[in-house]
């Protein structure tokens, strides 16, 4: 009978001690593993051959990977591993290989709010972990709302002094001029704001969100996360 990946790595370590991992590295996976093993129900009859070999894959990437030194990458590497003894998720691996320090901080923020940073946006979309959405970011959306209310104001103005100008109480020649004066200001404010609304929306066309699958990843990541910073505290 196949064994359960835990103790795969753990022989696997063992027999590659002296060969393939340095001290300080085999103190990483060791860390690694029993953190995962706290958090992770692993099935006690395991393991396929792919499996195996995903797990064998999986330790020397995170060999590298020190929790004292980088928690974030510890904590996406601790559930790529949660990935493959629990669930068999083996595409969670390649796509924490893909990733560096700023991408999983990134993934933290993206719990609770929108980045509009596209170069890791559209690195995470690719992914498959995050999706673009138009006008979700709340300070994009609060933007929108006052660029709009000012537009609104503006173009009552411009239509109140048009309209004062065509009616029957004929105003003075001083106030017809004031209000001339009035109508070409707000035209110049309204094109002013027209003119910011298009610049805003060319730099920040849209906000990038977690999908479904990203959110449980960023779950995952941050209870690894906690379980690093209590260490560190005691």
């Amino acid at each position: 009978m196949l064994e359960p990946v835990s103790k795969v790595l753990g022989e696997f370590i063992a027999s590659n001690l002296t060969e393939a991992f340095s001290g300080s590295e085999k103190d990483n996976l060791r860390s690694h593993i029993a953190s995962v093993r706290k958090r992770t129900v692993e099935p006690s009859s395991v393991a396929s051959s792919k499996k195996r070999r995903k797990a064998i894959e999986w330790a020397v990437d995170a060999s590298d990977i020190d929790e004292k030194d980088n928690p974030e990458l510890a904590a996406a590497w601790r559930t790529a591993l949660a990935g493959i003894m629990e669930e068999n998720e083996y595409k969670l691996l390649d796509i924490v290989k893909m990733l560096n320090s700023n991408d999983v901080k990134s993934i933290m923020v993206m719990r609770e709010n929108e980045i509009d940073d596209y170069n890791i946006g559209d690195k995470l979309t690719n992914l498959g972990i995050a999706k673009r959405e138009i006008f979700e970011d709340n300070k994009t959306t609060r933007a929108f709302l006052q660029v709009l209310a000012t537009t609104s104001i503006t173009a009552i103005l411009y239509v109140s002094s048009e309209l004062m100008l065509s009616v029957s109480l004929r105003p003075t020649e001083i106030e017809g001029h004031l209000l001339h004066v009035g109508a070409i200001l707000s035209t110049f404010v309204l094109v002013g704001v027209f003119f910011k609304a298009i610049y805003s929306n060319i730099r920040h066309p849209y906000s990038y969100v977690l999908t479904h699958y990203g959110r449980k990843l960023a779950d995952k990541m941050l209870e690894y996360l906690d379980d690093i910073s209590q260490a560190s505290t005691n």
